[in-house]
């Protein structure tokens, strides 16, 4: 075995790990604010939102899957035109992608949440949870392609720091402070502001290193 190439390949994958991992802690963080602000309710009415927006998300991470071996072949054949067009078309479908979540989920949210329950009080409870959680759903398609591009061109540091932006560092401090000041709405605006929050960081990031990627290659060439 050639540990070097052992530790990259970990090294790669790791953002994917933190990322999965980071749910867990978000949930945890989530329930024991929604437990002291909304009781059982409130935590019913997270599990219904949180899985439309799971299913929301689903498609997008298949956008982004699909994209990471184009650009990760191109870039290392230095066909970067191809990699900033796959890029760019992977953005512009992962924004579609979660503007017509945006959509659904501001527009009809009481008829998803009767998917999963009758309750007329979970029903209300889950429609404002949903409503409000997804008020930044436009964000979360820019942000989850800059993490696979950054993970498909072996950037594992950048990529690291993404898979870290909106779930530890952005919303779990928010969600710890938040409802101090607002009870249970502050735990639901948690989530909106994480995403602009992590959009920005992600924006920053892509605006700053992305032409110096391709210098870097270019040198080594």
């Amino acid at each position: 075995m050639d540990m070097k190439i052992g530790l990259r390949i970990v090294a790669i994958g790791f953002p994917s790990f933190v990322m999965m991992a980071s749910g867990s802690v978000v949930t945890i963080a989530v329930n024991w604010m929604l437990q002291i602000y909304g009781g059982t309710m409130a935590i019913a009415a997270f599990g219904v939102a949180n899985r439309i927006a799971s299913f929301a998300i689903m498609p997008i991470n298949g956008v982004t899957q699909g994209m990471q071996p184009i650009v990760g072949f191109n870039y290392g054949s230095k066909q970067f035109g191809r990699v900033s067009h796959s890029v760019k078309l992977g953005m512009l479908v992962a924004t579609i992608l979660s503007l017509i979540a945006f959509a659904v989920a501001e527009i009809f949210p009481a008829e998803l949440a009767r998917v999963f329950s009758s309750d007329p009080v979970l029903i209300a409870e889950s429609e404002e949870a949903l409503r409000i959680m997804l008020l930044a759903a436009p964000t979360i398609g820019f942000q989850i392609v800059c993490g696979g591009l950054y993970q498909a061109l072996g950037k594992a540091r950048i990529s690291f720091i993404i898979s870290l932006m909106r779930q530890i560092i952005c919303l779990v401090p928010l969600l710890l402070i938040l409802p101090n000041f607002f009870g249970l709405s502050g735990v639901w605006y948690a989530f909106p502001i994480a995403d602009l929050l992590a959009f920005s960081v992600c924006a920053i990031i892509l605006a700053t290193t992305w032409r110096k990627v391709f210098r870097e290659t270019e040198m080594v060439r």
